[in-house]
């Protein structure tokens, strides 16, 4: 390959890795970074759930003794 086919190769990555905002591309890292976010919070919304059905469950056998 010449020189100018790995610059060309070069840019092509960065692209692909950084994004180019003035062209609408996101890019890896912004899509990965917004990615694990969501995993995040989709984690902490399914642990909320967990626990609140825990509770319910809880105060059902708790009424149901009496």
């Amino acid at each position: 390959m010449s020189d100018e086919q790995d610059k060309m190769m070069l840019r092509e990555i960065h692209s692909a890795v950084i994004g180019n905002e003035a062209l609408g591309h996101e890019g890896l890292v912004k899509k990965v970074k917004r990615h694990e976010e969501w995993i995040s919070g989709a984690n902490v919304k399914a642990a909320a759930v967990i626990g609140g059905a825990g509770v319910v469950v809880f105060l059902i056998e708790i009424l149901f003794r009496k």
